[in-house]
Formats: C-alpha cells, structure tokens, sequence
C-alpha cells in the first residue's frame, strides 16, 4: 500500500488511500487522536476492523490517512468509520461506491499524460504504429504497404475484375450437354439460366469449356442459328469439328 494508492475516484478490488481530518465537536482539529480503531462494512455488511489502522500525517496536523485493502474494497458500497477516543471527537464516516466497468461513463482529457485533440466531441486519433513498427512520418505510403502496395494500377485491375465478373455473370448462359449430339445439333441436360421461347439464344455465340470432357472441343466456339422451346433446349449451330459427348459443358455468350 502506498501514496500511490490515492485516486480521485475509488475503484471495486483495488487498494485505496483514504485521507480525512478528525474534528472535535467544537470544530477545531484533533491532533494525536487516541485508541484509533478504524472498522470496515461492505454492502451493508457488520462493521470489522480494517486490516490497516489510520494514521495521522506529520506533524500533529489533524489529518489522517488510512489504507484500505483490495479486499475490503471489493463490494458495491464500501462503508469505513474511524473511531477514537479522543474526548469530545466527532468520528469521521465515509460511504464509498468503487467504480467498476460500466458504472461510470468518461469525459477523456488525455492519453497517456498528453493533452487529446478533439472534434465534435469525437476523439482525433493519428496512427503512427503498426504490430509496433513505426509508419514513415506516421504516414501510410506505398512504401510502408510493401510488396502489396495500393497504386492505381492495382486499384484499377481488381476493379476491372470486378466489372468483368459481374458483366459475364449477369451475361451468359451454363450449359450441359445431353446424349444423341451431332456436329450440327447440340442436345442439353441442363441450361443456367433456363430458357423458355424458341430461338432465344439464336445469334448468340456457344463457347466449350478448357476442361471440357472432349479434348477436340476445348476452346472450341460456333454460333447459334437456332433453338428449340425447352428449359433444355436443342440448339442447332454451325458444324463443329466434332460431335459433343454427354457431359460436356460449355458457355453462352
């Protein structure tokens, strides 16, 4: 326990000095205040002694300290009386609520013993950090971002990407193919999104996929002349150079 231990501001399980002066009844302070026996009572608790005794600052001032423990701290309402036996004294008592998390809302001045700066009571805040490593100048520059650094370039590639991906999704069409397909007559088993009219798809170009099950057909693209009235529809296309098997997949576009 030390002088350390005085706060403008109790807190719940942690040590605290108290300081208070002693008066007698006609006002005036008492100074060497006799068989001083300081009691303790939590949350309205019975009153026992306190583990430490009051003691007065130097030299007979009239004023006291006494250190209460963090165990005697640890209640929602802390309640000490020091008494004396000192003729004509009036015991102090001191009702203490110690403050715990949520209990009090803050009005922040300072961090870390600096002056904060603030705006519409928001706190401005530069970070100059980062996993403790010091920034350039506090600033987040290309450099500072390495390898992966943020330049046009890179904001202009992922965005395109983006674009791309979404104009192809919102675009095209998946299909499967189904059995009996010729080089002229492409049957399917399963078309995303569905389609529900003849010649919907007709003028569009049909494109196999790089991995599709046929290896002569990878990469292979021809158009669309027709296309019959079906959610899997049969499409009639420009001769391809080989007759698609069952389970090859392709894209519209």
């Amino acid at each position: 326990m030390a002088s350390t231990d005085a706060r403008p501001v109790p807190i719940k399980n942690t040590a605290y000095r108290l300081t208070f002066p002693i008066y007698k009844s006609d006002g005036t302070l008492i100074t060497g205040a006799a068989g001083l026996d300081s009691e303790v009572s939590k949350d309205a608790g019975t009153f026992a002694d306190c583990t430490n005794e009051a003691t007065e600052i130097a030299t007979s001032s009239g004023v006291y300290y006494l250190d209460v423990t963090s165990t005697e701290m640890n209640a929602d309402c802390v309640a000490i009386v020091v008494k004396t036996s000192s003729t004509g004294a009036v015991p102090p008592c001191f009702i203490l609520y110690p403050q715990e998390s949520g209990d009090i809302k803050i009005d922040v001045q300072s961090y870390g013993g600096t002056a904060g700066t603030f705006s519409g009571g928001r706190p401005e805040v530069n970070t100059t950090h980062a996993a403790g490593t010091a920034w350039a100048s506090g600033a987040i520059t290309a450099a500072v971002l390495a390898a992966d650094a943020i330049t046009a370039a890179k904001v202009a590639a992922d965005v395109s990407t983006e674009i791309r991906d979404k104009i192809v999704e919102r675009t095209t069409l998946r299909g499967t193919v189904s059995t009996s397909s010729t080089t002229t007559s492409v049957t399917t088993s399963a078309m995303s999104p569905a389609t529900s009219v003849g010649d919907q798809v007709k003028g569009r170009i049909l494109i196999f996929d790089q991995d599709t099950t046929t290896a002569a057909l990878r990469g292979q693209a021809t158009d669309i002349t027709a296309s019959s009235a079906s959610a899997t529809p049969t499409l009639t296309v420009t001769a391809l150079t080989n007759a698609p098997a069952s389970g090859d997949t392709f894209t519209i576009v």
